[in-house]
């Protein structure tokens, strides 16, 4: 085994650098899920939210499920075009945690719309859709800028 070391130019090694560097972004534009996912996402929580809380809008269940047909159908397409895939599960104990909290304050609203539903707030499907559809875009784009920043 040889140690043989070659002297470059400042101009072949910041290329080199720059090239280094192009290919980082690129591999993280497309490991990050598209602009579209997010706000997707929180739409079809919220709606589900809202249907499932309302009895007099439980029928449209069915358009739910052709938005989450759609969606997967789209996310899917996505993964084939650029060759990666999400992680199906979230690493270390921060982020169980706080995909437990965040699950559990979905559950809680879920529940407190249907409550608040039966005791005559007919805005509460609304009020609960809406605040489950902020939560989950908040919590989607910030895993994006953690993503974007390389944490």
């Amino acid at each position: 085994m040889t140690n043989e070391t070659s002297d470059i130019g400042r101009e072949d090694a910041e290329a080199a650098l720059d090239s280094v560097d192009l290919l980082s972004q690129e591999s993280l534009r497309r490991a990050l899920p598209p602009r579209w996912f997010a706000p997707a996402i929180s739409l079809m929580v919220g709606l589900m939210h809202v249907f499932r809380s309302s009895d007099e809008l439980r029928g449209y269940n069915v358009l739910l499920i052709v938005f989450i047909a759609i969606a997967i159908t789209r996310l899917s397409q996505y993964q084939n075009r650029s060759g990666v895939s999400p992680r199906a599960f979230p690493l270390g104990a921060v982020s169980v945690v706080g995909t437990i909290v965040v699950g559990a304050v979905l559950i809680a609203l879920y529940f407190g719309g249907i409550v608040l539903t039966q005791s005559g707030l007919g805005w509460a499907p609304y009020a609960t859709g809406a605040a489950a559809a902020i939560l989950i875009l908040l919590v989607s784009e910030s895993n994006r800028g953690h993503q974007a920043i390389g944490a």
